[in-house]
């Protein structure tokens, strides 16, 4: 339970209506502990200072409080849903992992969870805040080609261990906005874990191709004119290849190689499952470009 001095209780929805600043509430509040964290410290003009931080909740709404006499009174009724609602105020749970386009058109302030490729990666470097000097570094995350934001890691999320290239999960970042352009930054919540890429599905245009082997580096094209390379087995391509009898043979009623085969094809248009740059599945049919 809440007070402050002994004078007429109000409930919170009252105290939102008549004080929405940041000064000191000095009336008193009866109602229900919704969640408290433990006390933490952090150092303003070379001062440091405790605060705790606790959600206070009746049946009108909640609030946050950081700084508190507490008197023990009758309980008290409020429902779950405004129990679990302040609960969540203060230590919101993990949100799931989002793609990058649907978590740029979100509001600025929410909490996000998002899996992508490091493509770009700043030494951090020091700057200064209202509560001093401290670190950021600086990174872009990219789920999909075209899909990228960069990510801002604070203080010690900027010593994280990953490199680039590496494949990400960072949990808990809030999304931001600086010179009308939407980002992530860390919050105390972040965690960053290096992951594998999940295996995605997509619609490719091979467009020339190199061999080994054991198999074939496509160069192909996604969305029209974005090129990438991608490795796949010779096996892979052979099973498709054996099924066109229109190029089992050249004129002299010689058996073609796989490789005229698929060079005779180009430019090639195929869905296939990968994986980090590996093809690991091509669905037929493997269908040439009518034009080309």
């Amino acid at each position: 339970m809440f007070s402050t001095v002994n004078t007429k209780m109000l409930n919170i929805a009252k105290v939102k209506e008549l004080h929405n600043t940041h000064q000191p509430f000095h009336r008193p509040l009866k109602c229900l502990l919704a969640r408290s964290l433990a006390p933490t410290t952090y150092e303003k003009e070379g001062k440091k200072y405790l605060v705790q931080h606790l959600v206070i909740c009746d049946d009108t709404g909640y609030l946050k409080a950081t700084s508190f006499e507490i008197f023990r009174t009758v309980p008290i009724i409020v429902t779950d849903v405004i129990v679990q609602t302040a609960a969540n105020y203060l230590r919101p749970p993990t949100p799931p992992v989002t793609d990058i386009p649907t978590i740029k058109k979100s509001p600025v302030k929410t909490l996000h969870t998002v899996c992508g490729k490091v493509s770009k990666d700043e030494t951090p470097r020091q700057v200064q805040t209202k509560g001093g000097t401290t670190q950021v570094r600086t990174i872009q995350v990219e789920d999909k080609p075209r899909n990228k934001v960069k990510l801002a890691l604070w203080r010690n999320f900027a010593e994280e261990s990953f490199n680039m290239g590496d494949y990400i999960k960072v949990q808990s970042v809030t999304l931001t906005e600086y010179q009308r352009e939407k980002q992530l930054a860390s919050t105390s919540r972040t965690k960053i874990e290096v992951t594998s890429p999940p295996e995605e599905q997509v619609a490719i245009t091979i467009v020339a191709f190199d061999t080994t082997n054991k198999d074939y580096e496509f160069l192909a094209q996604i969305d029209g004119d974005l090129l990438d390379t991608y490795i796949c087995k010779k096996e892979l391509i052979s099973d498709l290849l054996s099924e066109y009898e229109s190029f089992n043979h050249d004129e002299d009623n010689k058996p073609l190689t796989d490789d005229e085969k698929l060079l005779d094809m180009l430019p090639a248009i195929c869905v296939v499952k990968v994986q980090e740059k590996t093809i690991s599945y091509v669905e037929k049919p493997l269908s040439r470009i009518n034009n080309a």
